[in-house]
C-alpha cells in the first residue's frame, strides 16, 4: 500500500534509519565482544546492548571498563586510611579479622574477592576495544541504510 502523506513517508524513513543504526550497533557490540581483552571474563560479561528510541546503547559496566578502553595516567597515592580486614584463609591457615593502617597506599580489587595494596597506580595504555569495533563497523551503516531504505521503496 503506497504512502498517502508526507508524514507517513517521513515516519517510514525515520523508522528505517533507526533500524539501520540499531543493526550497526549490533555489529559494533559483536565486534567489541571479540576485541575486549579477557583475563577473568568479568569485563566481557559486563557488556550489554539495548535498543533505545532513536538508536542503540552499548555499555560495559565493570568498574575498570573505562580504564581498559581509554587507559589511565600513572599516579602516586598519598594519605592514610584505616581498613577493616575480615577473617580469611591464607595458605590453609586462618587469619583473624583485624584492622590495618595504610599510609600512602590503597586497596584495589584485582579479581572478585582478591585484593592487593598498591602505593602507585601504573599508567595503563588503552585497549580501545569499543572504539576499534566502532571504526570497523561504521561502513556497515551505509549498507544497512541502503537495505532498509529499499524496503520503503518496495513498499
Amino acid at each position: 500500500m503506497p504512502y498517502n502523506t508526507y508524514q507517513e513517508v517521513y515516519t517510514a524513513i525515520l523508522g528505517q534509519v533507526v533500524k539501520s543504526i540499531q543493526r550497526t550497533g549490533n555489529d559494533i557490540f559483536d565486534l567489541s565482544q571479540n576485541y575486549v581483552p579477557v583475563k577473568t571474563g568479568r569485563l566481557k560479561n559486563s557488556g550489554a546492548i539495548a535498543n533505545i528510541v532513536n538508536g542503540v546503547k552499548i555499555e560495559y559496566t565493570a568498574p575498570y571498563a573505562r580504564i581498559v578502553e581509554i587507559g589511565a595516567p600513572g599516579q602516586g597515592i598519598t594519605g592514610t586510611q584505616v581498613v577493616s580486614v575480615p577473617s580469611y584463609y591464607r595458605k590453609g591457615k586462618l587469619v583473624k579479622g583485624h584492622t590495618r593502617t595504610l599510609v600512602n597506599q590503597i586497596i584495589i580489587e584485582v579479581a572478585p574477592g582478591e585484593f592487593r595494596t598498591v602505593s602507585t597506580l601504573k599508567a595503563r595504555k588503552g585497549q580501545f576495544f569499543l572504539k576499534n569495533a566502532t571504526v570497523e563497523a561504521m561502513p556497515n551503516l551505509v549498507k544497512h541504510m541502503t537495505t532498509t531504505l529499499q524496503e520503503i521503496e518496495n513498499h
